[in-house]
C-alpha cells in the first residue's frame, strides 16, 4: 500500500482502474458461472448446460471480436489446455464417422463444446493477471454453496422438496444429500473440492475479514460431505487435501485452520447424531425442530472458528514466529522421508497387505457391507456399488474397437446387450473408462492428458512462482486433483457445475503467474511500443478466436433446439394438447434430422391420436436412425402389433431382444 502512495496520481489511477473494474467483472464471471450452474440441479439437464454454453460462447464471441478480451497467445500453457480440450473435440465430431447413435454422439459433442467455453471464457477472464480475482469468486461461489446445501437439511422446508427417493425406492436416499446437484456423490465430490478453496482463501484473501469468513465457511463444506454419505466423497476428499498441504507454502498456521475446521465439523456430525429424525432426511415436524437446534449449533460452530482463524490470521502477520517452529522445506522433506521410514515396515506388521487384499475384493462387489445407517461406515465404504462391473464391461468395449470406441453416448447399448449384465446402466461411471469405451484410445489419451497437464502445470507453477501466487495455484491445483480423482469412480463429468469448476481452476492454474508486486505492474505500463505488425499478424488471433466460438455456437445450438422442442412435446402432452405436441416433435425432427428420439416422440403422439400407420411408419423411421438402441425396436413392435402386422412386431421384438437379452421390462 505505502508503495502505491508514493506513485504519481495518474499512475495511482491506472493501478486502481486496472484492478477494480475487470476484476470485479472477473470475479463475478466466476461466482455466477458456478452458483448458477450448482443451482440447476448441477447443470446435467442438456438444455440448461446448452443454454448456459450458448451464453458463455456469445460472451467469448463479443469479447474477442471487439478485443476486450485479448488472447492469451503467450502463455504457453493456457495454449497447450485449450489445445488438448480442442482436440478432444474434434476427435469427437470425428467419432460421426463410426457412431451408433449419431443423436448421442451430437449432445456429447455439444457437452464437450460447453465445457470448452468454461475453458475458454476462464483463460481469457483470467488474463492479464485477473487469476486471482477468479479463485475469489468461485471460492465465494463455494463456499455460498456449502453453506446452503447445509441449510437445505436443516430448513428443508425453505427448499425443493427432495424426490430423489421416487426414482430409487427401497433405498434410504433421503439420508444423503442431494441438494444443490441432485446426485450426493455430486455434492460430496463439490465439498471435497470446496475444501482446499476454503481452506487457501484463509491465507490468500487480502483482509482477514475474508479469510475468516473462509474458515467459517470449512466446517460447513466438512458437514455437507459428512451429510452426502458418499466413499467417493471421502477419497477425493483425502486427495485433495494432502495436495493442498504438499504444495501449499507455510504451511504450519493451516495445520491450525484444519485442526479448527474439523472440530467443528466433528461437532456438527455428533450433534446430528443426536438427533434421528433430522439425520433421516425427512421434513417431520420433528425434524424440522431439530433441525432449528442445529442450525443454532452451527452458527456458534461457524462463529467461532471464523474468531479462531482472525487469531491464527493476526498471529502470522504480526506475530514473530518462535526459531523452533521455522522449518525449512529441505528439514520438512527430510521429516516426510524419515516418517514414511518408520511407518512403512509398522504398517506391514500391522497387516497392511491382507487388508489392502480384503478390502481391493469388498471394491469389487456388487453390494456394499456398510449400514445405510451408520454414517461413518458408508463414508469409509471401499465397496465399488456394481461399478467395477461397469469399468470391466467398459474395458471390453474399448478392446473391441480400440483406436475409434463405439461412439460417444452409446456405453449403454453395450451394456444392455451383455446377458450377464445387471440392471439399466447409461454411463460407464468414470470419466476414464467411459472415454476409453465410447472414444478408443485416443479419446481416453487426450482426456487424461488434459487432466495430467492441469495437475502437472499447477504442480509445476506452485513451485516456481512468488509465494502469494504459489498459494493461490496450489489451492487451485489441489481442487483441481480432487475432481480428477472425483471423476475416477463416478459420472460426476455429465454434471457440469464439476467441470466448470475444474476447467475454471485450470485457467487459474494457467494463468496465475504474475507477481503481485506494485513495480511490475508499472513496467507493463510503460514498457516500449512494439514494432509495427501488418494488420493481418494483428487480427489473425482474433479472427481465430471468433471462428472458434461460431462453430462451437454451432455444435450446441442442434442439440439444444431438437432437446427444447422434444421437452415442450412432452408437456403438451402431459396437458393432453396433442396437435400442439405433434407439432412440437416435428420441430424437433426439423431441428435434429439425424435422431431418433424426435421421432420416436412423434409414434408415440400419433399413437395416442389413434393413427397407428403413421406412427409405425415413423417408428421405422427412428430404428433406422438408431438400429443399435433396443427401446425403439421395442416400441415399433408394439405399434406394429396394434397396427395389425404381426409377423414385422415379431420381428421388431425378435431385434430388440438380440440388442437386449435381459428381461425388456426390467431394464426401461
Amino acid at each position: 500500500m505505502e508503495r502505491t502512495q508514493q506513485l504519481p496520481v495518474a499512475l495511482r489511477g491506472l493501478t486502481l482502474a486496472r484492478f477494480d473494474g475487470p476484476g470485479l467483472a472477473t470475479w463475478i464471471l466466476g461466482f455466477a458461472l458456478i452458483a448458477y450452474l450448482a443451482l440447476q440441479g448441477g447443470g446435467y439437464d442438456p438444455i440448461v448446460r446448452g443454454e448456459v454454453g450458448v451464453a458463455v460462447w456469445w460472451v467469448v464471441l463479443i469479447g474477442v471480436a471487439v478485443g476486450v478480451m485479448p488472447l492469451p497467445t503467450k502463455s504457453r500453457a493456457a495454449l497447450a489446455l485449450f489445445g488438448l480440450l480442442a482436440a478432444f473435440a474434434v476427435w469427437t465430431a470425428f467419432a460421426f464417422i463410426w457412431t451408433e447413435s449419431d443423436e448421442r454422439t451430437a449432445t456429447e459433442l455439444a457437452r464437450v463444446a460447453t465445457y470448452a467455453g468454461f475453458l475458454a471464457l476462464g483463460l481469457l477472464a483470467a488474463n492479464q493477471g485477473r487469476a486471482r480475482h477468479l479463485l475469489a469468486g468461485i471460492t465465494t461461489a463455494v463456499g455460498l454453496l456449502a453453506a446452503l446445501a447445509v441449510l437445505s437439511r436443516l430448513q428443508p422446508q425453505h427448499f425443493p422438496e427432495n424426490t430423489i427417493g421416487t426414482f430409487l425406492p427401497g433405498i434410504e436416499i433421503e439420508r444423503r444429500l442431494a441438494y444443490p446437484l441432485n446426485y450426493s456423490s455430486a455434492v460430496a465430490v463439490l465439498a471435497a473440492m470446496a475444501i482446499p478453496l476454503l481452506l487457501g482463501a484463509t491465507a490468500w484473501a487480502k483482509t482477514l475479514t475474508g479469510q475468516a469468513l473462509a474458515a467459517a465457511a470449512l466446517p460447513l463444506a466438512g458437514f455437507m460431505l459428512v451429510l452426502s454419505s458418499s466413499g467417493v466423497g471421502t477419497g477425493t476428499a483425502i486427495v485433495a487435501l494432502a495436495v493442498f498441504v504438499v504444495l501449499a507454502p507455510d504451511r504450519l498456521p493451516k495445520f491450525g485452520t484444519i485442526a479448527l475446521a474439523a472440530a467443528g465439523t466433528g461437532i456438527l456430525a455428533a450433534g446430528l447424531a443426536d438427533r434421528p429424525a433430522l439425520d433421516r432426511g425427512l421434513p417431520t415436524p420433528e425434524a424440522l425442530t431439530q433441525g432449528d437446534e442445529l442450525l443454532v449449533i452451527a452458527i456458534v460452530v461457524c462463529a467461532g472458528v471464523a474468531l479462531a482463524q482472525t487469531a491464527i490470521g493476526l498471529a502470522v502477520r504480526f506475530g514473530e514466529r518462535p526459531r523452533a517452529l521455522k522449518i525449512s522445506r529441505r528439514n520438512a522433506w527430510i521429516a516426510t522421508g524419515a516418517a514414511a521410514l518408520i511407518a512403512i515396515p509398522i504398517a506391514f506388521a500391522a497387516g497392511l497387505p491382507g487388508t489392502v487384499s480384503d478390502e481391493f475384493d469388498n471394491f469389487q462387489s456388487r453390494t456394499s457391507g456398510a449400514e445405510q445407517a451408520d454414517r461413518g461406515a458408508v463414508l469409509f465404504d471401499t465397496s465399488s456399488s456394481g461399478r467395477y462391473q461397469f469399468w470391466e464391461s467398459a474395458a471390453d468395449a474399448g478392446a473391441s474397437e480400440p483406436l475409434t470406441g463405439l461412439g460417444p453416448g452409446t456405453f449403454e447399448f453395450h451394456w444392455a446387450s451383455d446377458p450377464e449384465n445387471f440392471g439399466f446402466v447409461r454411463d460407464a461411471h468414470s470419466l476414464y473408462m467411459e472415454n476409453l469405451a465410447e472414444l478408443g484410445w485416443i479419446g481416453f489419451g487426450l482426456i487424461v492428458a488434459l487432466v495430467l497437464a492441469t495437475l502437472g502445470i499447477g504442480l509445476y507453477s506452485s513451485l516456481r512462482a512468488s509465494p502469494a501466487a504459489r498459494l493461490r495455484i496450489a489451492t487451485a491445483t489441489a481442487a483441481a486433483a480432487g475432481f480428477a480423482a472425483g471423476a475416477a469412480p463416478d459420472w460426476i463429468g455429465e454434471i457440469a457445475a464439476l467441470p466448470s469448476l475444474f476447467l475454471l481452476l485450470a485457467a487459474v492454474i494457467a494463468m496465475d503467474t504474475e507477481p503481485d508486486e506494485v513495480d511490475s505492474i508499472l513496467a507493463r505500463r510503460v514498457r516500449r511500443p512494439r514494432a509495427h505488425r501488418s494488420r493481418i499478424r494483428k487480427y489473425a488471433p482474433q479472427a481465430i478466436g471468433a471462428a472458434v466460438a461460431i462453430v462451437a455456437l454451432a455444435a450446441i445450438w442442434s442439440p439444444l433446439q431438437g432437446a427444447d422442442d422434444l421437452r415442450e412435446s412432452q408437456i403438451e402432452v402431459a396437458a393432453g394438447n396433442l396437435p400442439a405436441a405433434l407439432t412440437e416433435a416435428g420441430a424437433a425432427i426439423d431441428a435434429q434430422p439425424y435422431a431418433a428420439g424426435p421421432r420416436i416422440q412423434k409414434a408415440l403422439v400419433l399413437e395416442l391420436q389413434g393413427n397407428l400407420p403413421a406412427a409405425a411408419k415413423i417408428a421405422r423411421e427412428a430404428t433406422r436412425k438408431e438400429s443399435a438402441n433396443w427401446r425403439n425396436w421395442a416400441t415399433l413392435s408394439r405399434l406394429e402389433a396394434r397396427s395389425g402386422n404381426a409377423e414385422a412386431s415379431v420381428k421388431a421384438l425378435r431385434e430388440a431382444r438380440k440388442l437386449n437379452p435381459r428381461p425388456l421390462g426390467g431394464t426401461a
